[in-house]
């Protein structure tokens, strides 16, 4: 653009051009890359806006993915009489109902010495004159039940006859009392068992029983139940809507249309369906159990109750998932969608993967901040050298302007001095 033309003022005083405003339209030329550098970046964090929706979305599918697969049974053990026994079960014990009888409780040996006139005598006596075997097994401990009265306590380490000690004869001036060590009797579902403690743990798989008195009258009862942690129902529509709000957001990120307005932002970013096809291929595989193992029969997501509908939408099918009767039992051990033997990971895992420090989702948005990054510098660049530009422009013209003014101020002399002169010869 050439700059305009100076403009006269009429006055000799006066400036001749208008510096600031033919600096103003020459900037304005200068600064257009600095234009197109905002629109790119305007479009970036509209990109990266877009991939951070993505990325929540995506997020919160892996979650109901994982919510599902972990609604297994948990156990719940039960005793009808808590007072004979206790009973609690691990995730391993299985569902079963038990009869008991308890006619013995384990006990630990016992003897009482008396005789001592000091704590100190006791003590010296258990060291020295008691056998290797009795200080292996008892624990001595020191009562002094009235004053100058002291008696000698050993208690076996363990219970049941295991853990039995005797302490035999003792010396005159001293006497022993003694109670025998007894095992845990009792019986289940009409099974006689003999234990050195009360706390049983290898009777009923993955399930402990702790017995703490004695059977009169009917047996106790003892059940393991197996409950669902969740709903299942609920927990499999929640895998279908975050699918859904997923694939919708996608299909609106990625619409392709010769219309600029109505194109979706993200619509050459191969990025996001290369992971829509990783997860449809994932639903698309068998339904593993919880190690990966094959399933028994049907195994695809009908077994959930879920279809792939007109349109990619994933549907909750009540008909389909009625005919899925032995989907509680499945529950109850877990299960892996999408699982990949290759890798040994499901669907959730994978998906886990794509949103970690290295993962496709965040490499994606990395890169788009990355260039965010070389635009603003680019544009700091440009801005140092529009200013530069700028300063040197006002300089050429304010300059131009003081000659322009010289020079009218001189016309202006010469003018009036030949006035003068022609006013002087016409007298």
């Amino acid at each position: 653009m050439p700059p305009p033309t100076p403009v006269n003022s009429g006055s000799s005083g006066s400036s001749r051009i208008d510096v600031a405003g033919i600096v103003a339209q020459l900037m304005e030329v200068e600064r257009r890359p600095i234009a197109k550098i905002d629109t790119k970046l305007a479009a970036s964090t509209v990109k990266i806006s877009s991939l951070g929706q993505f990325e929540a979305k995506l997020s919160s599918f892996s979650d109901a993915l994982r919510a599902l697969q972990n609604v297994s049974a948990a156990p719940r053990a039960m005793s009808s009489n808590t007072s004979v026994a206790k009973f609690s079960a691990a995730a391993s014990a299985s569902a079963g109902n038990y009869q008991l009888e308890v006619t013995s409780l384990a006990t630990k040996a016992l003897a009482n010495i008396s005789g001592f006139s000091s704590q100190s005598a006791a003590l010296d006596f258990f060291n020295t004159q008691m056998s290797a075997d009795v200080r292996q097994k008892a624990n001595a401990t020191v009562y002094e039940p009235s004053a100058g009265v002291f008696v000698l306590s050993l208690k076996a380490k363990e219970s049941g006859a295991a853990g039995s000690f005797s302490v035999g004869s003792v010396p005159a001036g001293y006497s022993v009392s003694e109670t025998a060590a007894t095992n845990a009797a009792f019986k289940l579902d009409g099974i006689n068992f003999v234990r050195s403690n009360n706390s049983i743990s290898d009777a009923i798989s993955g399930s402990t029983i702790e017995l703490v008195g004695l059977s009169s009258g009917a047996p106790v009862s003892l059940s393991v139940t197996k409950e669902l942690s969740a709903d299942p129902k609920a927990a499999i529509t929640r895998v279908a809507d975050a699918y859904n709000e997923l694939n919708t957001l996608y299909k609106q990120l990625t619409k392709s249309s010769v219309d600029k307005a109505e194109r979706g932002v993200l619509n050459s970013d191969g990025a996001l369906g290369q992971i829509m096809q990783q997860i449809n291929a994932a639903l698309s595989i068998p339904i593993r159990g919880p190690s990966g193992n094959a399933l028994s029969g049907a195994s695809d997501i009908g077994l959930l109750g879920l279809k792939l509908a007109e349109g990619g939408k994933l549907v909750f099918d009540e008909e389909l998932y009625k005919k899925s009767t032995n989907l509680s039992t499945t529950l109850e051990s877990g299960i892996r969608i999408g699982f990949d033997s290759n890798s040994s990971k499901d669907l959730s895992q994978k998906i886990y993967d794509m949103l970690s420090f290295d993962g496709i989702v965040t490499t994606r948005i990395q890169t788009e901040k990355r260039l965010q990054s070389q635009l603003n510098s680019k544009k700091i660049d440009i801005e140092e050298k529009l200013n530069r530009t700028q300063q040197r422009l006002t300089s050429e013209y304010a300059a131009l302007d003081a000659l322009l003014f010289k020079l009218g101020s001189t016309s202006e002399s010469l003018k009036t001095s030949l006035d003068a002169i022609l006013n002087s010869n016409s007298k």
